[in-house]
């Protein structure tokens, strides 16, 4: 059977995230941000790495309103314009709700690495911060300008644990359309047999008793035959019930 090559193609949900993500941080951000001021630098994550206790800074910061934001307006039109792709809605809140579960990852990460670092020897902090990723939130808000994220082995685990959600995310497929008798209960299914085997039982009753008593079941003399062809209609004619043939009037028996 002959499938057309639009319904074989699977939609790079993870390819095409990754791609947007990049155009919305550069340049997508930079140019937005000279557009509205006013809300660019409210939030901002700045991602960097460590590699045997050698900071190494990344050349970008993200803003986390002004690239959400050009995100939620580009993924849905490349969903548009891609061949075959269905469920824009669906995949747009996996989009989201994976991009989130990774912040939120790193989030818990950092917060766990705070809470534990006074029971953890010195020796053991130096390992965990020799080597993984790490982050500052800046916020535009008085007293919580940077909030660092350290513990850079803890963030790269609690990173690849939040990039395996959101892939997990974003390669499902939005579940199909049910028609109505699929979404039915066994239950409500045989009721409905029932209910049509009774309405064609009633159909066939119906067939039966009209064929039964058409007029091709009662013979006519030739004379009423031939005058209903003239005068009545298939549907309508006239005959006689019976005939009463009288024999004998006032007969009294001697």
């Amino acid at each position: 059977m002959d499938i057309h090559p639009a319904q074989q193609r699977r939609f790079p949900a993870v390819a095409m995230v990754v791609a947007l993500l990049a155009l919305c941080i550069y340049p997508g951000q930079y140019l937005l941000t000279k557009q509205f001021p006013q809300i660019a630098g409210l939030a901002q994550f700045k991602p960097g790495l460590v590699f045997l206790e050698i900071p190494v800074e990344l050349p970008f910061v993200i803003d986390l309103v002004l690239t959400p934001a050009l995100f939620l307006v580009l993924y849905p039109v490349v969903m548009l314009l891609y061949p075959g792709c269905s469920g824009i809605g669906f995949r747009l809140k996996a989009a989201a709700t994976g991009l989130f579960a990774l912040l939120c990852c790193l989030l818990i990460g950092g917060l766990i690495y705070y809470l534990a670092q006074g029971y953890l020897t010195p020796e053991v902090r130096t390992g965990i911060n020799s080597m993984g990723i790490t982050a500052d939130i800046h916020l535009a808000y008085p007293g919580y300008e940077t909030i660092p994220l350290r513990g850079s082995m803890l963030l790269f685990l609690c990173f690849v644990i939040g990039s395996i959600i959101c892939i997990r995310k974003l390669r499902r497929e939005p579940p199909t359309q049910l028609t109505r008798e699929q979404r039915m209960t066994p239950y409500q299914r045989m009721l409905q047999e029932r209910k049509m085997n009774g309405k064609q039982w009633f159909r066939e009753e119906r067939e039966v008793a009209y064929h039964t008593h058409t007029r091709n079941d009662f013979p006519l003399e030739p004379e009423l035959v031939q005058q209903d062809h003239h005068s009545c209609s298939y549907y309508c004619y006239s005959e006689p019930v019976s005939i009463f043939k009288p024999e004998a009037m006032h007969y009294m028996p001697r």
